[in-house]
């Protein structure tokens, strides 16, 4: 969850410019407590919210959001029904905070909403043990909608990151991709390299082209 968008205050709420992000913090936790959910410090702008509501909540991230009409990515299912209360109730609590009248004298924007990102739940136990690697090189340029850069990344992919997924194959080695889109992530995965063969079969063009769009 990200404040920098979110926040409500209570009469007793001790104001201090020194830890703005955990006065915040303090003041609209009651509120979430009140809906079953818990709030915990992370960084300024990111904080951890604990709560059934986000086991199975589909929500967008703030890279899909920002600079577009916020409310097409609210979540709508029955369950998000809190979490839009919330939001209208930070923001008219906000409002007046004495947090966002120092940062607007400090000529800083306000804070005067927050997102959900992130939402689900973890098994209790990992199911592997397997190294994990995040790639977000793509991800700059997709933002700034650079077509050419973009290109170059994949190209960049097929030569540097790929040949350790081939390496990995050929020791015998499990193997997964999963590819993060704008609406959709897909993951092909292969206990056996002849596992990941026919994957790769499916990813032949056009299916490759096909496979993008969807995502």
């Amino acid at each position: 969850m990200s404040p920098g968008t979110t926040s409500s205050c209570t009469r007793s709420t001790p104001c201090n410019w020194t830890s703005p992000p955990r006065t915040l913090l303090a003041a609209i936790a009651p509120y979430f407590h009140e809906d079953g959910m818990a709030l915990d410090f992370v960084a300024p702008t990111r904080w951890r919210a604990r709560g059934a509501v986000f086991r199975d909540l589909a929500c967008a991230s703030l890279d899909r959001v920002t600079g577009r009409r916020v409310d097409d990515w609210l979540p709508r299912a029955a369950a998000a029904r809190p979490l839009r209360r919330l939001q209208q109730e930070m923001q008219m609590l906000l409002y007046t905070h004495p947090v966002n009248a120092e940062r607007e004298a400090a000529g800083l924007s306000p804070v005067n909403s927050f997102w959900v990102s992130g939402a689900g739940a973890l098994d209790a136990r990992p199911t592997t043990t397997s190294p994990v690697q995040v790639g977000e090189r793509l991800r700059p340029a997709a933002l700034a909608g650079l077509s050419d850069e973009w290109a170059a990344q994949w190209r960049a992919l097929d030569t540097q990151v790929l040949p350790g997924l081939l390496a990995a194959l050929d020791a015998q080695h499990p193997v997964a991709l999963t590819l993060c889109g704008e609406r959709h992530a897909r993951t092909w995965a292969t206990p056996s390299p002849r596992g990941w063969q026919r994957a790769i079969r499916l990813l032949r063009p056009p299916s490759v082209a096909q496979a993008l769009e969807e995502l």
